[in-house]
């Protein structure tokens, strides 16, 4: 018989053992921190909290503060950017701090930064900016500025800007100036050529070389492939990288440029870069030398140091509020030297402009504790306008109200006039026996007669011109509803009429129509009307000069637009109904918002300080020291 046999392998026994040394795995990985845990990068480390028997940590991680707390066998941990290993809110292990990198900031677009040394770097997907004062907060791109020198920069495993921490707030001693070329055509240069009484070094800081250039004598630059050649006397060198041009001790003359008074000297120093083959120009300055360039290029000595002190404070808000908008950072610099900042350097300096600057060095205005946008023009036409009736925002028009940019009356007598109306607006800008603070200005008043043809002719060049950089404002009816089309040639055919179907409250044309048998358009926004209305003989295609007729002065002849879109129009028919001519008759020279330079310098003559003059223009704002 056979008796029962035990198994070979108890399968229980088995069990339990593999069980065991599951466990004792886990065990194993958990007690080495390689399983339920969670590997993060970037945390950036703000406040330190000792607690009874370790520590808790706030540290932001893509934007977002956690604590977490670490016991003493962590080494201690600081304030930076760190890489860890957590597990249920505790930092087991540092893996690593990551390094800053502190250049300066040379450009600035939507995707990457350019720092001075390691050139181009992309932002990740995912880049998160923090801004340093007394503590952490989370901040954004816009505070990254150009030419900043309080920007850490972290870049994470793929080469990308993980993190950026903004170290307190920019010095803002320094402006950044884009220079034009000949006729303020363009930020191209085909070739450029420096000398300074006292000698120039020119520098490659990348490539590493240093070249002292005498005292009168001439150096040239022109673009060589990718880079720059510099050439002097017979030497040349060849830089791979942007070249930095700095003076000895006294101003820069740039000999292949000419300005209001001739060859330009400049403050400060210079960068030069190669942009697709041309020569791309920035002039770093001191803000309050800026100042010195800018002032006299603004205002005539004659208005008086009053007025000359306003405009220093109107144009130092202007340029810092430029400044701080980033519109021009992605090509390196904060302003530029034409009209589309502050015109710069276009005539020379003069002790009285130097005295009004140094006397409000650092001053500026504001509302509600923000700098004010400091828009200023030539001569008021006896009204402010209202800003957001002017400029758009954010692509939108009517943009952004201003409470402090509003129409207010600068009329020395006589009724008041609702300019937004028809009626009143006809009757106020054909009395030519106005008196206002402007009325020493030619601009004061002016009118311009079009024949039929040459407005046909003007409007018919023009009008496709502005639709090409402006198509949300040149709009084309169809059907009932107007809509941003292409603009043919001979898009209106015969004129028909032009109407205003929109008015500011300080009276500027914010909508205008034109009727014609191909078409009817709407230009929206002040500006765009004084280009389409182009009063010159190139745009009516005649022989005949076209002259606008000034209150004071000689007529101008052929101008490159309207002085204002502050007017009304007569259009004079025949007994078929068909145009003849259209007489414009307007007021102001400029935007017609901010302060009046004409004004200011009346103001003056009467005996007010300049911060009066400012308060004159800029309403409920107060005006103290940016720094």
């Amino acid at each position: 018989m056979y008796g029962n046999k035990k198994p070979l392998i108890n399968i229980k026994s088995i069990l339990i053992g593999l069980f065991l040394i599951l466990l004792l795995t886990l065990v194993l990985l958990y007690t080495n921190n390689i399983i339920f845990i969670e590997h993060i990068e970037h945390g950036l480390v703000g406040n330190k909290l000792a607690l009874d028997s370790d520590y808790m940590y706030e540290i932001y991680i893509n934007g977002e503060p956690h604590t977490f707390t670490a016991t003493d066998d962590v080494e201690d941990i600081g304030i930076g950017v760190i890489n860890f290993i957590a597990r249920k809110n505790k930092i087991l292990k540092i893996t690593g701090y990551v390094p800053p990198v502190n250049e300066k900031i040379m450009s600035r677009s939507s995707k990457s930064l350019e720092l001075e040394y390691s050139g181009n770097m992309n932002f990740s997907d995912s880049v998160n900016i923090y801004k340093k004062d007394e503590g952490i907060s989370v901040s954004k791109i816009s505070n990254v500025l150009v030419g900043a020198q309080n920007i850490n920069v972290y870049i994470d495993g793929e080469g990308h800007i993980k993190t950026i921490i903004v170290d307190g707030d920019m010095d803002l001693n320094n402006i950044r100036v884009g220079i034009k070329n000949q006729g303020f055509r363009s930020f191209d240069h085909e070739a450029l050529e420096f000398v300074s009484a006292s000698g120039l070094e020119i520098k490659g800081k990348k490539d590493g070389v240093n070249i002292a250039i005498p005292a009168g004598e001439k150096v040239q630059l022109n673009p060589a492939g990718s880079g720059i050649e510099v050439k002097y006397n017979d030497e040349i060198h060849i830089f791979n990288n942007r070249v930095y041009i700095e003076p000895v001790n006294a101003m820069i003359k740039i000999l292949s440029l000419e300005r209001g008074y001739g060859t330009p000297q400049y403050r400060g120093s210079f960068e030069v870069t190669n942009v697709s083959s041309n020569l791309r120009l920035t002039n770093e300055v001191n803000l309050e030398h800026y100042l010195y360039q800018v002032v006299p290029s603004e205002m005539p000595l004659s208005f008086g140091l009053e007025a000359l002190k306003a405009q220093a404070v109107a144009a130092r808000t202007y340029a810092i509020s430029d400044l701080l908008s980033g519109r021009y950072f992605e090509m390196g610099f904060h302003v530029d030297d034409s009209t589309m900042s502050q015109v710069y350097n276009s005539s020379k300096e003069y002790p009285l402009i130097n005295e009004a600057i140094d006397s409000t060095k650092g001053l500026v205005m504001k509302y509600d504790g923000m700098l004010i946008d400091a828009k200023y023009h030539s001569t008021s036409h006896g009204y402010g306008a209202n800003a957001h009736e002017v400029w758009s925002s954010n692509g939108n028009f009517p943009g952004d109200v201003k409470p402090y940019l509003s129409p207010v009356s600068y009329l020395l007598e006589g009724p008041e006039f609702d300019l937004s109306t028809e009626e009143d607006a006809d009757k106020f800008f054909k009395d030519w026996s106005l008196k206002s603070y402007d009325s020493d200005s030619p601009y004061f008043r002016w009118k311009v007669t079009f024949t039929k043809y040459q407005l046909k002719n003007t409007i018919e060049k023009n009008l496709p011109e502005v639709f090409a950089s402006q198509p949300n404002y040149i709009l084309t009816l169809e059907g009932n509803e107007f809509k941003d089309k292409e603009i043919p040639s001979n898009c209106l055919g015969d004129l028909l009429d032009l109407k205003v179907t929109k008015r500011g409250g300080g009276g500027n044309i914010m909508e205008l129509c034109l009727y014609g048998t191909n078409g009817t358009y709407k230009i929206i926004k002040e500006l765009n009307v004084r280009y389409v209305l182009r009063p010159r003989k190139s745009d009516t295609l005649g022989e005949q000069d076209i002259l606008i007729n000034r209150i004071k002065g000689a007529d101008l002849k052929n101008s490159s637009l309207l002085p204002s879109a502050f007017m009304v129009f007569e259009t004079h028919k025949n007994s078929a109904g068909d145009i003849i001519d259209v007489t414009f008759y307007g007021g102001g020279y400029g935007h017609g918002t901010g302060m009046s330079q004409y004004g200011a310098a009346y103001l003056a003559k009467e005996g007010l300080t300049f911060d009066e003059i400012l308060k004159t223009y800029y309403k409920d704002i107060i005006i103290e020291s940016i720094s």
